[in-house]
């Protein structure tokens, strides 16, 4: 479903290098490791935002030959931050139904009730009038995550989705990703975390990331303390 082969890319000083990765319809894989790592960096090459070498395939397509609106229908990112202003929080969640527009049509009343749908599913609803720049970070994290999950990607990219949030809202978005795993049995969901307990007994996989390079994966959570010990250098 998803295969990464010897993707590159350099930052600066930092280099990130992932030589074969594959993950199957229906995975949620946890990407693992410490700050710097590259965990963003990764996230970022697959959904398209920042330049590589190598080869991302969805299926047998090469994710570097779709368009924009292809793209984004295949992948969906959630950033950890981002500034916007002047917009309502209404109009950014609907923002993730661009995608399947047309060049000469506007939204169509399926993307309002999606749209709807994902607001009402993460609580937002009554910030739906507000200006997304006079959010909290809790209550934007949640509005970022309606929009994400409003554009129903095939892979869903989601770094550090329950920073900020409450242990409350840290279950509930969780549900929603299982949710939505449920639901679109054909999807493939890698998750940057620093909360793995969070999602223990639910994921698939994990990818552990250290100075750019895969440290350690495998299927479920088949990583020892020694692993998670030398990953984050503890003693």
């Amino acid at each position: 479903m998803l295969k990464i082969c010897d993707v590159k890319l350099k930052q600066g000083r930092f280099n990130l290098s992932i030589e074969n990765l594959f993950f199957k319809a229906g995975d949620l894989i946890l990407l693992i490791g410490p700050n710097g790592s590259g965990k963003t960096t990764f996230l970022k090459a697959l959904a398209g935002l920042i330049n590589y070498t190598g080869d991302v395939f969805i299926n047998d397509t090469k994710s570097e030959s779709l368009g924009f609106k292809e793209r984004a229908k295949n992948f969906g990112y959630l950033p950890q931050r981002i500034s916007f202003s002047e917009m309502l929080v209404k109009d950014f969640i609907l923002l993730g139904r661009f995608p399947y527009t047309r060049i000469l049509s506007g939204y169509s009343e399926n993307d309002f009730n999606v749209a709807k749908k994902t607001a009402t599913d993460f609580g937002v609803c009554e910030y739906l009038d507000r200006d997304v720049s006079g959010l909290s970070q809790g209550e934007f994290q949640r509005v970022m995550l309606a929009k994400v999950f409003a554009q129903s990607p095939k892979v869903l990219l989601l770094d550090e989705p329950t920073t900020s949030l409450d242990i409350g809202y840290k279950h509930s978005v969780r549900e929603q990703i299982l949710d939505y795993k449920k639901a679109n049995k054909d999807s493939v969901i890698v998750i940057s975390t620093h909360e793995p307990e969070l999602f223990e007994n639910f994921s698939d996989g994990f990818v552990m990331l250290k100075n750019g390079k895969v440290f350690k994966h495998g299927s479920q959570n088949l990583y020892s303390r020694n692993d998670f010990n030398e990953l984050f250098d503890l003693k």
